[in-house]
């Protein structure tokens, strides 16, 4: 960059004609926008995985410790987790406007903005995320709840994201009942989270 994005950078480390010494080196997207198909063309081009800025901590870290060998893994974020690593959620609240406002240093055009793009597009993907599982179609299934659970660790609704880990890992091992079983939680913890950042919102 300029002269090279990571698009480009990732098609010539995986391509096997280049000199580079690792071409199967694991590469985790990072980027502004957090629509799906921006994951899809990133995870297409090579890429392993995708973390959306401005960057959860927690996702972050999954993301890392994902791909990183079992001897560098870093420890996951644990206040307040229950005993598979995930908050409890009674123990959580369902939106943290001051956490978003820190992380963006108190940059209210920008959270402003993150907040809408996320209000926007998240209809749409939980739409995409029902027809997939109605359907069993396990890629755009897992990629849908995947993108989710991004999105809402990115604005902090952390009831939210529990929820589509535990949809993410139901599609893996194809546990359709399950996943099917969590649509109308997801929705549910959608339109409160919805209903808490419109409270802070109000004058």
């Amino acid at each position: 960059m300029p002269e090279m994005d990571g698009l480009e950078a990732t098609r010539i480390i995986r391509d096997p004609q280049t000199s580079v010494l690792n071409p199967k080196i694991p590469i985790i997207a990072m980027t502004a926008h957090a629509m799906l198909g921006d994951r899809e063309y990133c995870l297409q081009t090579g890429m392993n995985d995708y973390v959306t800025k401005p960057i959860s901590p927690p996702a972050l870290i999954e993301a890392l410790n994902t791909w990183l060998p079992a001897a560098h893994r870093m420890p996951s974020i644990s206040a307040g987790l229950n005993d598979v690593g995930e908050p409890a959620s009674s123990e959580v609240p369902v939106y943290d406007h001051a956490k978003v406002q820190a992380r963006l240093m108190d940059d209210e055009e920008l959270v402003s903005s993150v907040l809408d793009q996320f209000l926007t597009s998240m209809p749409e993907q939980l739409d995409l995320l029902r027809q997939a599982v109605e359907t069993e179609d396990a890629k755009r299934a897992e990629l849908t709840a995947h993108a989710i659970k991004g999105a809402a660790a990115n604005v902090d609704g952390e009831r939210l994201r529990c929820v589509a880990r535990e949809m993410e890992q139901a599609v893996h091992v194809r546990d359709w009942n399950v996943a099917k079983g969590h649509l109308a939680e997801l929705q549910l913890q959608f339109e409160r989270l919805q209903d808490a950042i419109q409270t802070h919102r109000r004058p």
